[in-house]
């Protein structure tokens, strides 16, 4: 069976060659106001973009170093890790591998995650305070335990739940 779809109902009777032409009709309507009502492009931007200052680009480049510095400076990365670290980062989880013993400051807090540029630093958590101070963007990731009330009817309270579980 060769043809369009309309031609082979057409043939075998089912609609009528009147409604057959009703339905083109729309169809090309149709197509010319979806042509008329795209949008058009602005021809001037609402708000001049001004171009950033000398003085602030500088402020910015010295800053960014400053923070790398201190990152480099401090960073606790040991290549020889093996165990993967997982950790939230802007709603995705991001996989950093470490040794057993930063496995154990990570969970106890006293180490913490640092994201600059795409790269990872393990640094102390003293040392966030600073950035923090230096960068409030930068992205950290730090353990911070909760004392969570314990309820006193639960009868699984006195089982502890390890972090460190090893599968």
């Amino acid at each position: 069976m060769k043809g369009s779809l309309q031609e082979q109902l057409l043939k075998s009777g089912l609609i009528s060659e009147e409604r057959l032409n009703d339905v083109k009709k729309t169809a090309k309507k149709n197509h010319r106001k979806k042509k008329r009502s795209s949008p058009e492009k602005p021809k001037q931007p609402a708000q001049p973009i001004k171009p950033a200052a000398p003085a602030d680009i500088k402020k910015q480049k010295e800053l960014r170093a400053d923070v790398k510095k201190l990152l480099r400076s401090h960073k606790l990365n040991d290549k020889s890790g093996e165990i993967a670290y997982n950790y939230t980062l802007n709603n995705q989880v991001k996989r950093f591998f470490v040794t057993e013993n930063q496995q154990k400051a990570l969970i106890n807090g006293s180490l913490a995650i640092a994201n600059w540029n795409g790269i990872s630093y393990l640094i102390n958590t003293e040392i966030v305070k600073e950035l923090r101070a230096l960068y409030p963007k930068i992205d950290i990731c730090v353990v911070e335990h909760t004392n969570a009330e314990v309820d006193q009817n639960d009868p699984y309270a006195e089982y502890v739940i390890p972090d460190d579980m090893k599968w």
